[in-house]
């Protein structure tokens, strides 16, 4: 089995982030935690090791299952976060994918977009989503 989790800093990011990688643990699945950048210029590759390197960092720093294997993935593409993440899920055939969704305003969400919803509507597997009232305490 792999699991996917959109991997940001953002509160609802890292509770889908612990959630997927307990579950991870429960059924000894691959656990990739995947991180987005959209660009149209050339980015240099020493750039990129150093945003690969704190991607991994910041995964490291938040793990609450250090028995089982994550690994880290940067995704650059031209291509928003949310296509970005339904390519990923549909080339490396992904069982599961976790995604916080943080409270946006309407308006944000029009102006902005949506990558959580931009996944859920095209992914190839279950989308599970982690909002700002779960509490992983319970």
């Amino acid at each position: 089995m792999r699991i996917a989790v959109y991997f940001e800093e953002s509160a609802t990011s890292l509770k889908a982030f612990n959630m997927a990688e307990a579950y991870a643990r429960q059924v000894g699945a691959e656990l990739f935690a995947l991180s987005t950048i959209t660009r149209e210029d050339p980015i240099k590759h020493s750039t990129l090791l150093e945003l690969e390197a704190d991607l991994e960092a910041k995964v490291k720093k938040n793990r609450k299952e250090p028995d089982i294997n994550c690994e880290c993935r940067l995704l650059v593409d031209i291509e928003d976060a949310g296509e970005q993440i339904v390519k990923f899920v549909e080339r490396k055939k992904i069982d599961w994918l976790y995604i916080g969704t943080p409270r946006k305003s309407k308006l944000a969400k029009l102006i902005v977009g949506s990558t959580s919803l931009h996944v859920i509507l095209n992914a190839t597997c279950p989308v599970i989503t982690i909002n700002d009232q779960v509490d992983l305490k319970s």
